[in-house]
């Protein structure tokens, strides 16, 4: 009963937390924190331009469904000098907000999900045939990232997958679709979850639900013991509540439940 209730208050009823996540990221500041984007990180490693005397974060943000919150997200990171990156799916990419986020330094990429889609159109639950999932879903994603960089005049070449109920159902990560043959063709300068960038990692967070904060612990506690390499996993519907975002995502989630399981 609990967690309906949290998950209500955070959906609909929670104020605006963005104030608490300035504060940790003026901690980061007053620690001699240097804010990069995930790029920005990958290319001083790649060039041997990291520097062991200096600490370094990277704000990670996946809007999975609000982007009044994530402009709210990015002009607060503005304000403090920071840039990070932001990864959009599909149905969250806002091409003038993309391209105001990608003027101002910061790095925008695109939130995939692609297995997750060819799964639940083609209703598959139990013994799969995964050459073949993969495959079309390959296909499917090479289609909607070029149709993207044409709408949006972005790189996009930094990618994050994104996770899905039908995902965890299956036991498949959208990550599996990209073959070096499709980062090879569509221009993949990375995936979040390379072991490139995360063997580089000290710690990293990820926020959650209320009444719950970050996972797996406090960055801050990361940030004064001097963590070299952080990471922060952000997503905009943690720190505000958007009641109409959240009902039409809620009623999506049910709708795409309810024809999956009929299929």
């Amino acid at each position: 009963m609990k967690k309906i209730i949290y998950r209500l208050f955070n959906n609909f009823l929670m104020p605006s937390r963005l104030d608490e996540l300035e504060k940790l990221l003026l901690a980061a500041i007053f620690e001699g924190y240097t804010f990069v984007s995930i790029r920005h990180f990958l290319d001083l490693a790649r060039n041997d331009k990291l520097d062991k005397r200096t600490r370094y974060l990277m704000l990670r943000h996946d809007i999975d469904t609000d982007v009044k919150t994530a402009r709210a997200l990015w002009q607060l990171e503005c304000r403090n000098g920071l840039r990070g990156s932001f990864y959009f799916r599909l149905q969250t990419a806002n091409i003038a907000l993309m391209k105001e986020i990608h003027a101002s330094g910061a790095e925008v990429g695109y939130h995939f999900e692609e297995i997750a889609t060819v799964a639940k159109k083609k209703g598959l639950k139990g013994t799969i045939n995964l050459p073949v999932l993969k495959k079309d879903a390959g296909e499917l994603f090479c289609n909607n990232l070029a149709a993207l960089r044409q709408k949006s005049g972005l790189p996009l070449c930094g990618i994050a997958s994104h996770g899905d109920f039908v995902n965890r159902r299956l036991g498949i990560t959208n990550f599996e679709l990209l073959t070096p043959e499709i980062r090879k063709l569509m221009n993949i300068d990375y995936e979040a979850y390379d072991a490139e960038l995360v063997n580089h990692l000290s710690s990293r967070f990820a926020d959650l639900e209320y009444p719950g904060i970050w996972k797996p612990g406090s960055p801050l506690d990361a940030i004064q013991r001097g963590d070299q390499v952080i990471k922060l996993l952000i997503h905009p519907r943690q720190w505000y509540s958007s009641p109409l975002v959240n009902a039409q995502d809620d009623l999506n989630r049910i709708y795409e439940g309810i024809r999956y399981w009929a299929t």
